[in-house]
């Protein structure tokens, strides 16, 4: 199950949560009239969590953050917070510049 239907279902549980406190049961003509039959039943359910998903599917995900691990030498470190000097390089695409905002010569 992907995770915009999961989502989906999620949705609709807190409002069969909702639904249920106030003793409120959507008309299906999917009923049987058994005292278990959930607030959201058949295919008044699945229509609605299909609706659900595909509005979901709208929504793009945030892309996750990639965490990078630099390692400088000691001399370099000193050389970018000191000596005022830059270090620019493309790191799998992705362009890096360090700096020194506060070194004047």
């Amino acid at each position: 199950m992907n995770k915009k239907r999961e989502l989906a279902i999620k949705i609709i549980s807190e409002f069969e949560e909702l639904l249920s406190c106030h003793n409120i049961k959507i008309p299906s003509s999917d009923r049987e009239g058994n005292k278990e039959e959930a607030c959201i039943y058949g295919t008044t359910y699945y229509n609605l969590e299909d609706k659900i998903t595909d509005i979901l599917k709208g929504f793009k995900e945030k892309p996750k953050k990639k965490k990078i691990k630099v390692g400088f030498s000691e001399e370099d470190l000193n050389d970018l917070l000191f000596k005022g000097r830059t270090f620019d390089w493309n790191f799998n695409g992705v362009d890096i510049h360090l700096f020194n905002e506060e070194f004047k010569e």
